[in-house]
């Protein structure tokens, strides 16, 4: 398995008029919910003059970002999905450009707050060129969200001794997913932490999601006729074990919230 911008492009391009139908599934409708209440509460406590959108996809973050920023810029490497996106989104004034987020045209410190959701790192074919673009355009003082699958929680898949053993003890390794074609990276917790550092970012928070989910099999993660109401429970669960340290390690994906910090 490897990862390349080509396939990257091509596979979000082919995946792009069903993206939204496809992530319309039970687990993400538990997922979503966690993150945006745990962004949403940062958000509120902040104001940001220029939000990027960085794997902005067909937009499914886009209106919740604006509703906190009235300037927010749209970025992806899939030409297609942002298509979507812009129909979608045709009455928000935004500004939407094709690119690669590992190097991009945008200005030094062009951003006060970078919105990285849906496994954009874990997508990406490199990861740390990423970091120290987020860490060019963004800000001093500015901050960044970036969401990651968890190499711990996708031991908990169900796949063989092997996969489990060599999973949970990888910094980094590929995986095939089980919806589509293109390999995403996981990554431990502390390992990502300390690329994050290494290069100019303070972490200020952390939250996971999908741990309690990490348990029920992929057809009924992938559910679309699902009773909501016990879903809506299981969202609040979701939500209280998002804030609870002691159970990050068997999450799915995480969330980091970094800061640059003057003078790095």
């Amino acid at each position: 398995m490897k990862q390349n911008i080509t396939r990257l492009q091509e596979s979000f391009d082919k995946l792009a008029a069903d993206y939204d139908e496809i992530t319309a599934d039970f687990a993400h409708f538990v997922c979503e919910y966690v993150t945006k209440a745990n962004l949403g509460d940062f958000l509120k406590r902040h104001t940001f003059s220029h939000i990027l959108e960085a794997g902005a996809g067909t937009g499914k973050w886009t209106a919740f970002l604006h509703s906190f920023c009235r300037d927010v810029t749209l970025l992806d490497i899939s030409g297609e999905s942002l298509k979507i996106a812009a129909q979608k989104h045709k009455r928000l004034p935004l500004r939407i450009i094709r690119g690669n987020i590992e190097e991009t045209d945008f200005s030094d410190n062009e951003f006060d707050f970078i919105c990285a959701e849906g496994g954009v790192i874990s997508y990406t074919p490199g990861p740390v060129r990423m970091i120290k673009e987020i860490h060019r355009v963004l800000k001093e003082n500015g901050y960044a969200w970036i969401d990651f699958y968890n190499s711990l929680g996708w031991a908990f898949e169900y796949h063989g001794i092997d996969f489990k053993i060599e999973t949970a003890l990888a910094d980094e390794r590929l995986i095939r997913m089980p919806d589509w074609d293109y390999p995403a990276r996981t990554f431990l917790p502390h390992h990502l932490a300390g690329l994050l550092t290494e290069h100019g970012f303070a972490i200020t928070g952390f939250f996971a999601n999908g741990i309690l989910l990490n348990s029920f099999s992929i057809k009924e993660k992938e559910a679309t006729g699902f009773d909501r109401e016990q879903a809506e429970k299981l969202r609040e669960i979701e939500l209280w074990l998002s804030r609870e340290a002691g159970y990050y390690n068997s999450s799915l994906a995480c969330r980091f919230l970094v800061k640059k910090t003057a003078g790095n």
